[in-house]
C-alpha cells in the first residue's frame, strides 16, 4: 500500500494518526503535509522526487517511525524535497533504512530543532551525482551508523548544527569521492570511529576514479572524537580542512593522515588537539584497483595560533608540508600556547610567528627542513638535527640553552634587526651568515662553523676575563672561510687585566680569512688596553 499526495495538494494532520504504507509527497507533482502532535509509522517515506516533483513535510511535537529498508527520502532522482521536524522524535528501525537528503540529481532540505535521530544504518546529504543538500541541527541528537556529506563529483551538501550533538558508530565522512562538503558545528559534538574529510573509496573501482573531494569541518566551541582511521584530504584532488576555534576539542588515540595524495589542512585557533602521531605529505596509488598505477605526491600544512594546547608523539612529513607555530607567514603573531610535541620531522617549512615559545620538540634529521623565525623570541629546548636553513627575520630572536638546540646540519642566516643566542654548551652549525646580532651568553662558550661564515656589518657579543693570553673567552670557531665586514663587542667579565704576548683569540678561521672585524669600542681592564 502506498500513500500519495498528488498535484498541488495539501494534507493537515493533527492527533494521533498511522500509517502501514510507503509514504510518498510530491512524486512528480507539488504537495505539503503539516502534522502536529502526531504519531505516524511508515514502510518507507519520500518526500519530493521525480522531474517537476517538489514535497514540503512539516511536523511538530511528532513521533515518526520508518520501518522500511529504504528509509526517508527527501529530494531525490531529480526532485525537491524539505523536511521540517521540531520537537519529539525520528525513527529508522530497518538496518538498511537511512535518511537520505539529496541524491540522483535530487535537491533536499532538512530542518531538525529540538529533534531525537535515530537510524541504524545511515544518515546524510548529497548522495548522488549532481545533487545537493542543506541540512540543520539545532539543539538535537543524532545516532547513526553512518553518516555522509557531498557523496560523488558535482554533489554539493552543506550542514549547520548548532548545540547538537552526532554519534556515527562506524564512518562520519565529509567530501567523499568527488563531492563537495561542509560542516559548521558551533556548540556541539561529534563522536565516531571512522573520519574522513575529503576522500575516496580506495577499495572500490567505480568510486575511486573520481577521487577526493573538497572539504571542511568547522568547529567553534565544539568536541570532535575518533577513534579509527582519520584522513583529511586524501586521494588526487582532494582538498580538505578541519578548522578548531574557540575552544573546540580534538581527541584521538588514532594516526592522522594529513595530505595524502592531495591537499589536507589543520588549522586550530584557541582550541585544544591531543593525538599520538600526525603524517603529512603521503605519496601514494591513487587509481582504482583495476587501473595502471596512479600515484600522487600529497601535501599536509598546520596552523596553530591564539592560546592553543597541543599535545602529541609527533608530527611528521613524507614530502614537503608546512607547521606554522603562531600563525602563517601572513598573520599577526600569536602566543601560540602550549605546544607539547615529542619529535618533528619534517620536509619542507616550520614558520616561528608568534610572541614567545619555549620549543622542546626535537627536530629530527631530515633532507631539507626550513625553519622561519618571523616573529617573536623562540627558545631551542630540544635535540635538533634537521637539515636545510634556518633564517631570523628582523625583530625575532632564537636561543638555546641546550645541547645540539641549534642543529649542527642547518645553515643558520641572522638577518638586520634579528638575534641570535646561546649559553651553557658549545653550539655547531654548518655555516653561519651574521648580518644582525649573535650573541654568547657567558664566557666560556664556543660557536663552531662548519662551513663559511659571512657577514654584511653583523654583531658579534663576546663575553671575555681579561687579563693574560690564556684569558677565558667566547670564541667564534670557523672552519671554511670568513667574508664580509663585522662588528665585535666585547665585554669584561671580571677581568682586571695583564700583559698579552699574542693576545686573547676570539675568532680563528681553518681556511681564507677575508673578513675584516673591528671593535666597537676599546676593550680595557685596569690599566691595561
Amino acid at each position: 500500500m502506498r500513500k500519495k499526495l498528488g498535484l498541488l495538494s495539501i494534507l493537515v494532520i493533527a492527533s494521533m494518526n498511522s500509517f502501514s504504507a510507503d509514504f510518498i509527497v510530491g512524486d512528480g507533482v507539488t504537495a505539503t503535509v503539516q502534522t502536529s502532535d502526531t504519531s505516524m509509522f511508515f514502510d518507507n517515506a519520500t518526500i519530493g522526487s521525480n522531474l517537476n516533483g517538489n514535497g514540503l513535510f512539516e511536523a511538530t511535537d511528532s513521533y515518526i517511525k520508518v520501518n522500511g529498508s529504504r528509509g526517508l527520502e527527501i529530494g531525490v532522482n531529480k526532485g525537491i524535497g524539505e523536511f521540517n521536524m521540531t520537537n519529539q522524535i525520528l525513527e529508522l528501525t530497518d538496518s538498511s533504512g537511512s535518511v537520505v537528503i539529496g541524491n540522483n540529481e535530487g535537491k533536499g532540505k532538512f530542518n531538525g530543532q529540538n529533534l531525537s535521530i535515530t537510524t541504524l544504518n545511515g544518515f546524510g546529504g548529497g548522495y548522488g551525482l549532481n545533487s545537493s543538500a542543506n541540512i540543520i541541527l539545532d539543539n538535537s541528537t543524532l545516532n547513526t551508523s553512518d553518516f555522509m556529506l557531498g557523496w560523488l563529483r558535482n554533489t554539493e551538501a552543506n550542514m549547520n548544527m548548532t548545540n547538537s550533538t552526532i554519534s556515527a558508530l562506524e564512518n562520519f565522512r565529509v567530501g567523499y569521492t568527488g563531492g563537495t562538503g561542509i560542516i559548521n558545528a558551533k556548540d556541539s559534538f561529534i563522536t565516531t570511529k571512522d573520519f574522513v574529510v575529503s576522500g575516496y573509496n580506495s577499495n572500490s573501482t567505480l568510486y575511486s576514479a573520481f577521487s577526493g573531494g573538497v572539504a571542511s569541518v568547522n568547529l567553534d566551541n565544539s568536541s570532535l572524537s575518533a577513534s579509527g582511521r582519520i584522513d583529511i584530504g586524501r586521494g588526487d584532488n582532494a582538498n580538505g580542512t578541519l578548522n578548531l576555534s574557540n575552544n573546540s576539542k580534538f581527541i584521538t588515540s588514532s594516526l592522522i593522515d594529513l595530505g595524502a595524495g592531495g591537499k589536507g589542512y589543520i588549522n586550530i585557533n584557541n582550541s585544544k588537539l591531543e593525538g599520538s602521531i600526525i603524517n603529512m605529505s603521503q605519496y601514494i596509488d591513487v587509481s582504482s584497483i583495476n587501473s595502471t598505477d596512479k600515484w600522487e605526491q600529497g601535501y599536509g600544512e598546520i596552523t596553530i595560533k591564539n592560546n592553543s594546547e597541543i599535545k602529541l608523539d609527533s608530527i611528521n612529513s613524507f614530502g614537503v608540508a608546512t607547521l606554522n607555530l603562531g600563525g602563517k607567514e601572513t598573520d599577526s603573531p600569536s602566543n601560540i600556547g602550549t605546544f607539547d610535541v615529542k619529535d618533528i620531522s619534517l620536509e619542507g617549512t616550520i614558520n616561528l610567528n608568534h610572541t614567545g615559545l619555549d620549543l622542546k620538540s626535537n627536530i629530527l634529521e631530515n633532507n631539507d627542513t626550513t625553519v622561519n623565525s618571523l616573529a617573536g623570541h623562540t627558545e631551542f629546548e630540544g635535540n635538533n638535527k634537521y637539515k636545510g636553513i634556518t633564517t631570523i627575520f628582523e625583530d625575532s630572536s632564537i636561543n638555546t640553552e641546550v645541547t645540539s638546540g641549534l642543529s649542527p646540519n642547518s645553515d643558520f642566516i641572522i638577518n638586520n634587526g634579528a638575534l641570535l643566542s646561546f649559553g651553557t654548551v658549545d653550539q655547531t652549525v654548518a655555516s653561519l651568515q651574521n648580518d644582525g646580532t649573535f650573541t654568547f651568553n657567558n664566557n666560556s662558550l664556543s660557536m663552531n662553523v662548519a662551513g663559511d661564515y659571512r657577514t654584511n656589518n653583523g654583531v658579534i657579543n663576546i663575553y671575555t676575563t681579561l687579563g693574560d693570553d690564556a684569558s677565558i673567552t667566547n670564541k667564534l670557531e670557523i672552519k671554511g672561510n670568513s667574508i664580509g665586514t663585522g662588528i665585535i663587542n666585547v665585554t669584561n667579565d671580571g677581568g682586571t687585566g695583564d700583559y698579552t704576548e699574542t693576545g686573547i683569540e676570539i675568532v680563528s678561521v681553518g681556511e681564507t680569512s677575508e673578513a675584516t672585524f673591528t671593535l666597537a669600542s676599546p676593550v680595557q681592564a685596569g690599566a691595561f688596553e
